[in-house]
């Protein structure tokens, strides 16, 4: 995917006298929780060239940089494409000619049912480093603190994946100091516990002022980093109390 990216991309500007890229956005790798999941990502994929007015639904059989087309083909079908899955959860269908045309008349409904690709989480498909519940997704990142680099996200999924980190930590440490949302809310911006708070997360995973100040009602980055730095100088004894008692306490 780099080479195409970058080498062809070169080339066929060079060839077309053209500048820029030829590709909308950055390849990426998106984790799936489970199969049901998985099946539901592959309607959304069938419906790309509709969704993109390319084609309507009976086109998609003529459009071939799509699964789907090798649907209608068993003879030619690659035998790594697994199509069995998608079509059972399309309301139980075969890998028959049968199968298949009520496959397509599923595809069909689903192209003008927002309600149906809305429960289906289908603006949010194509999003993110992952697919899956909030439990999936903080297991993976307690799991594999190395995502990011195994995955080689792109620059978005990357940010998706730091924050979702940041994110996490910040609701073990609120729990343990039992702290809410309310609390975040009525609280000083210059709180002991808050303050102690963003700079575990400062220290340890590098979060940003920006994100700390917004996500802990700290106010601005400036403020933020002017606090931190006052508990790191020994001017907030109480906030590194608190400090050394929820790095003390990491689920990390």
């Amino acid at each position: 995917m780099r080479w195409l990216q970058s080498v062809f991309a070169v080339r066929y500007n060079h060839f077309r006298k053209g500048t820029g890229h030829i590709f909308q956005g950055r390849f990426k790798s998106i984790v799936v929780e489970n199969q049901y999941r998985m099946d539901r990502l592959s309607h959304y994929i069938h419906l790309n060239p509709v969704r993109a007015g390319i084609c309507d639904v009976a086109g998609l059989r003529d459009y071939g940089f799509s699964s789907y087309a090798q649907l209608w083909n068993r003879k030619t079908r690659p035998s790594f494409l697994e199509v069995g899955s998608f079509l059972e959860a399309a309301g139980g269908l075969v890998d028959s000619l049968k199968g298949h045309r009520k496959y397509a008349k599923y595809l069909t409904w689903l192209a003008e049912n927002e309600p149906a690709q809305k429960e289906m989480n289908f603006a949010k498909m194509s999003k993110g480093w992952a697919q899956g519940t909030d439990a999936f997704r903080a297991k993976l990142i307690s799991g594999e603190q190395d995502l990011a680099k195994k995955l080689k996200l792109g620059v978005s999924g990357a940010k998706e994946f730091r924050e979702a980190t940041w994110e996490q930590q910040v609701v073990e440490a609120l729990q343990l100091l039992e702290k809410n949302g309310v609390d975040l809310s009525d609280t000083r911006k210059a709180a002991n516990w808050k303050v102690a708070v963003a700079a575990k997360l400062k220290m340890k995973y590098l979060c940003r002022n920006g994100w700390l100040g917004e996500r802990l009602n700290m106010g601005v980055e400036s403020a933020v980093s002017r606090y931190c730095a006052e508990l790191q100088q020994g001017l907030r004894p109480e906030a590194h109390k608190l400090f050394t008692l929820i790095s003390a306490n990491s689920k990390e």
